[in-house]
């Protein structure tokens, strides 16, 4: 310490002081020597990316596509490792049982991949839906990965047919629950216990 202020001279009445970088390469020699932070990958191949269709405006369509043709093989590589029949698979990605999957659907089941991008699933399903509304039923869902899930079952299941237990289930759930409200309400009429 006593070298460091002889040497700067810090407390005699002409010292002009010492400036921020020598200051902290004497007391934090720890921080002077750590860099910036660099960009990890992503970010490196999201402004790759980015550079690439500010520059080349006339290629954008096709960088889309090739993008948007990853994604979709990885979705059906994804869905042939994890199910074994189209149908067990939309029943399962199908949550709220209203006979459609929506991109939320798909995020909820596969939620902790770090490439699916939101608005590539969209368009993704978007065209894959024969309505275009972004939504898909059964049939447009077996089309679209019949072959790459290998039990297609499309010729053989309906959405509200008995065939789908978990739909069923449901239907029987909120009718219960209509049921108990409606008498949990007329005895709050009869008894005059109106809150």
């Amino acid at each position: 310490m006593n070298d460091f202020f002889s040497s700067y001279n810090l407390f005699s009445e002409t010292s002009k002081g010492i400036n921020f970088d020598s200051f902290k390469k004497f007391f934090f020699p720890h921080l002077y020597l750590v860099q910036e932070d660099k960009d990890d990958i992503e970010d490196i191949q999201a402004k790759d990316i980015r550079n690439q269709l500010d520059q080349n405006r006339k290629e954008q369509p096709k960088i889309i596509e090739g993008r948007l043709f990853k994604l979709e093989n990885k979705l059906k590589i994804k869905f042939s490792n994890c199910f074994e029949s189209v149908r067990k698979a939309f029943l399962l990605l199908d949550q709220d049982y209203d006979g459609y999957i929506t991109v939320e659907d798909i995020l909820k089941y596969l939620g902790n991949d770090s490439e699916l991008n939101y608005n590539d699933l969209i368009k993704i399903l978007k065209d894959k839906d024969s309505k275009h509304e972004g939504r898909i039923n059964y049939s447009d869902f077996s089309k679209w990965l019949g072959s790459a899930i290998h039990m297609s079952e499309g010729f053989y299941f309906r959405h509200d047919s008995v065939k789908n237990p978990h739909y069923e289930l449901h239907l029987e759930e909120q009718d219960h629950k209509t049921k108990e409200d409606k008498w949990k309400a007329g005895q709050c009429l009869l008894t005059g216990d109106i809150e």
